[in-house]
């Protein structure tokens, strides 16, 4: 008897200390290019600016090529105004912008080649001004989107995540 009490009590302990629910290993966040803030009102002719940012990025990025969208009868982009290498690619990144009809031409190289550590930060800021009244979305065209590493290859973003941005001009 004292053996299957002892046995009972033994095993009570043991399932006890197993969790139903055992923890689950951390997530990971999905890697995401986003524009922030997510919309902005603007009055015509006035100015309203995007920040275009990168969070959990699990490779480092040197250099990214991508084609942002906007509606050209609501809102016109002013790349000598609003563009900025900000702190991802650092100061001295070099940059090719070109706005044509609804389309803008994005380039940034980091210099020098970006350290490990934290892949999230700041590509760059873009202004945008009002034209006429109504509701333009800004959206980063996935399919014109690329990544390289330091060697000029491709980089595979797996998961990537983007989020658009609206103007609307009041």
């Amino acid at each position: 008897m004292r053996i299957y009490l002892t046995s009972l009590f033994l095993m009570s302990v043991f399932l006890a200390g197993c969790d139903k629910n055992p923890a689950s290993p951390p997530e990971e966040s999905a890697p995401r290019l986003r524009f922030e803030p997510v919309s902005v009102h603007v009055g015509l002719g006035r100015e309203a600016s995007l920040t275009l940012k990168m969070d959990d990025f699990s490779a480092p990025v040197f250099a990214v090529s991508l084609q942002i969208y906007f509606n050209n009868e609501i809102v016109s982009f002013s790349d000598s105004l609003g563009l900025h290498r900000d702190d991802y690619f650092g100061p001295d990144a070099l940059l090719f912008v070109e706005s044509v009809d609804s389309t803008i031409h994005l380039s940034l190289s980091s210099v020098p080649i970006p350290a490990p550590g934290d892949l999230s930060g700041t590509f760059c800021v873009l202004t945008f001004r009002g034209e006429g009244v109504g509701s333009s979305e800004i959206r980063i065209m996935r399919d014109e989107l690329y990544f390289y590493d330091s060697e000029g290859e491709p980089l595979v973003v797996s998961g990537l995540e983007t989020k658009d941005a609206e103007i609307q001009v009041e």
